[in-house]
């Protein structure tokens, strides 16, 4: 859930696509007003658009592509509320499943630390687990970028040509890569976040 969180936040914050502009020298290639203005309206079409896109900048072939990306988008949203669901259900069972093993725990506080050390050890794990997955990615990210493309579109409009194609020459390859390690970094801290409040107050108790 957290991965799939970090990866809405940045692909919807406009301040990532401006300083990545810059970096990879995209102004160059495009007016400043057009590519912000187009950008703005990809990401909300991304976020809550409908049918295809409604812009004359990118093609037919580009435009099919999109509806696929949105799609995507979807299916996350989707994953993301029921890992909610199934956070809230686990929660539950670790605490049934803590008075089962620990019958005779004496005091409410002493129960509570016992959850709270079943809930670190579950997120320790996973995020370790995440963090090893996002790191081999990295090291294979050319491999990892197109298989992913070949597992997640049923056509072949994810195949552009930055001659013709606009959404190639916004977005090449570097930028998501760079896209990808800002996921990583955030889902890192974010895991480090909440195991550190979860240490806190299992100390606390």
């Amino acid at each position: 859930m957290v991965c799939l969180s970090s990866v809405r936040s940045v692909a919807f914050d406009f301040s990532v696509y401006e300083y990545e502009f810059e970096k990879l020298n995209i102004y160059d290639r495009f007016d400043k007003d057009i590519l912000h203005n187009e950008t703005k309206f990809l990401i909300n079409y991304l976020a809550a658009g409908d049918g295809e896109i409604d812009s004359n900048f990118f093609n037919t072939k580009e435009k099919i592509h999109l509806v696929e990306v949105k799609t995507l988008f979807r299916i996350a949203d989707t994953l993301i509320n029921i890992a909610a669901i199934l956070s809230i259900a686990c929660i539950i069972m670790i605490y049934i499943f803590v008075g089962m093993l620990y019958p005779r725990i004496a005091t409410r506080n002493d129960y509570l630390k016992k959850i709270v050390s079943f809930l670190l050890v579950a997120s320790g794990v996973t995020v370790i687990g995440t963090c090893l997955l996002f790191i081999l990615m990295t090291l294979t990210f050319d491999f990892s970028f197109i298989l992913f493309h070949k597992i997640a579109f049923r056509t072949d409009t994810w195949l552009l040509d930055p001659a013709v194609d606009n959404l190639i020459r916004m977005f090449p390859q570097q930028f998501f890569f760079d896209l990808f390690m800002r996921i990583l970094y955030a889902c890192i801290f974010f895991g480090a976040v909440f195991l550190g409040v979860g240490s806190l107050l299992k100390k606390s108790m």
